[in-house]
């Protein structure tokens, strides 16, 4: 309590009549009091004519701490995460070791000497018949504890923050990052959207551009990047038996090569009278002209998706190179299961640690390519 407050308590209660009597009683002379509240008076709002033993004397340093406008959001690291964006999810099952897929192939006997005809001009009629496979594929759970020492928490209540929150937080990001890490490399030895070795699966350096042969994208013609997405498109379609749905609709790109998308489209044509080759202005840029003239677009009216991967990925292709990857978004052609989502078991206060104790558990599948020959990988762009 500052002097003034010490003088209009004791007033009130009859114990000091003056102001004397009360600077007296706190070892001050009432001209050191004038002083200092003199000083804090002049120094208005923006003022920084007080000392320190002006401040205390007159009880600025607690009128400080009052005005104090605290930021009281928590401002977790910088993440981006992009793994429920690149594959498509499918939700529950719960605490199972592993999951299962079924195939089946349906044929009957090529016969060409008796045609698929019945009726009274032949009574030819097939048989069908149907092979029945089953892949398996595991699971990995999460886990994960935190633990908050008691005094800590109480040091942190007292100012009204909760560590509990803090953590809670730190776990969010962190089951984030590890699907990231599931979604886009894979588990263990199993392998994620941007590394499949399943037979099928093609994995290739990328074309030559037409002009000096080059393969990095930095050394390439805005043409000539165009033309690799239209190979990914024919190849894809032409390894699938050319079942319309193959062509991939999904090309993800090293976050660093992003740039060379946004660059001026152009296309070559030859000089008037047999001059030297110019380039005209097609589009806005390549990414643009990539969406409206793609192989797939006028195959199946899908307009690809064309987004960039996390930059801790990009080095992910053959010789630690950055690679193209296309593929088909769709769940009949792969998927990423969650089968346990995030949940918080325990927190009670172990008296033994002197902490509260809590778990962060969840299980998840690995991504499950069902059809290899539809998705391709180029790298060293």
């Amino acid at each position: 309590m500052n002097t003034n407050e010490l003088y209009l308590t004791a007033k009130r209660k009859g114990v000091a009549e003056s102001l004397e009597e009360v600077c007296r009683a706190a070892g001050m002379t009432v001209s050191s009091y004038t002083k200092s509240l003199y000083a804090l008076r002049m120094a208005g709002p923006g003022g920084n004519m007080l000392g320190a033993k002006d401040a205390s004397s007159t009880g600025q340093i607690f009128v400080q701490s009052e005005l104090n406008k605290p930021d009281v959001r928590l401002h977790m690291p910088l993440e981006g995460h992009t793994w429920f964006r690149d594959v498509p999810l499918m939700n529950g099952g719960g605490w199972v070791d592993t999951e299962t897929a079924q195939f089946v192939d349906v044929f009957s006997p090529n016969n060409v000497a008796s045609p698929n005809t019945t009726g009274t001009s032949s009574n030819n009629i097939r048989t069908l018949n149907y092979n029945r496979t089953q892949d398996v594929y595991p699971t990995y759970a999460y886990q994960v504890n935190i633990r908050i020492p008691l005094i800590e928490s109480l040091k942190l209540a007292q100012a009204n923050k909760s560590p509990n929150d803090i953590l809670d937080k730190g776990v969010r990001t962190d089951w984030n990052k590890t699907l990231d890490m599931r979604v886009y490399l894979g588990e263990q030895a199993n392998q994620g959207l941007l590394n499949q070795n399943l037979t099928g699966v093609v994995n290739q350096q990328i074309q030559a551009g037409a002009a000096g042969g080059n393969y990095l994208w930095s050394a390439k013609t805005p043409l000539d990047i165009f033309n690799d997405f239209q190979y990914a498109a024919k190849t894809t379609w032409a390894n699938s038996g050319y079942a319309l749905d193959s062509v991939p609709g999904r090309f993800l790109v090293p976050a660093t090569r992003w740039q060379y998308l946004l660059q001026p489209m152009t296309l070559p044509t030859t000089g008037s009278s047999g001059g030297p080759a110019t380039t005209i202005p097609a589009f806005a840029n390549v990414l643009e002209y990539i969406k409206a003239n793609y192989w797939g677009l006028a195959i199946n009216g899908k307009t690809p998706e064309i987004v960039p991967i996390p930059y801790w990925a990009e080095t992910i292709g053959t010789g630690s190179t950055a690679q193209l990857t296309s593929y088909t978004f769709n769940d009949d052609f792969l998927n990423f299961g969650i089968l346990q989502d995030i949940q918080r078991m325990g927190g009670p206060l172990s008296l033994q640690d002197g902490a509260f104790v809590a778990t962060y558990i969840a299980n998840t599948g690995i991504v499950k390519l069902y059809r290899p020959t539809t998705i391709l990988y180029q790298y060293g762009i």
